[in-house]
């Protein structure tokens, strides 16, 4: 499980090929890396973020959808409506922070959680 740029490496891992049972990414960049190999995802693969994320346009988004489509992986994208970047984060309150693209949303957060823990229960079969 990984938030922001944890996120990303954990798609980085997936991507990777290494033998992992799934990963999280929460907030994170959805960008593939420039591989000169593909290897094969494995790891079943949750991404989270919000739908007015400045990292994560609409653009990207797809990218990855057709990328994990193409790939055949297990996947699953949540995407918060009218929710910014590190909406996990609730020292991201000010105005500074919303300017930014960063945003504290309390309802996005406890959604994540709720999606992350039945992810991580279907993986390990809990």
């Amino acid at each position: 499980v990984g938030y922001c740029f944890g996120g990303r490496v954990m798609l980085d891992l997936a991507r990777s090929g290494l033998p992992v049972r799934g990963v999280v990414s929460l907030h994170g960049v959805l960008d593939a890396p420039e591989l000169p190999d593909h290897p094969a995802i494995s790891a079943k693969v949750l991404a989270i973020h919000g739908h007015i994320d400045p990292f994560t346009t609409p653009e990207k988004v797809l990218e990855f959808e057709e990328e994990m489509e193409r790939k055949n992986v297990d996947w699953q994208l949540h995407n918060y409506g009218g929710t910014m970047h590190a909406f996990t984060r609730p020292d991201k309150t000010l105005d500074e922070h919303r300017k930014a693209g960063f945003q504290y949303d309390r309802k996005a957060d406890l959604r994540s959680w709720r999606a992350t823990t039945q992810f991580l229960e279907e993986v390990f079969e809990c």
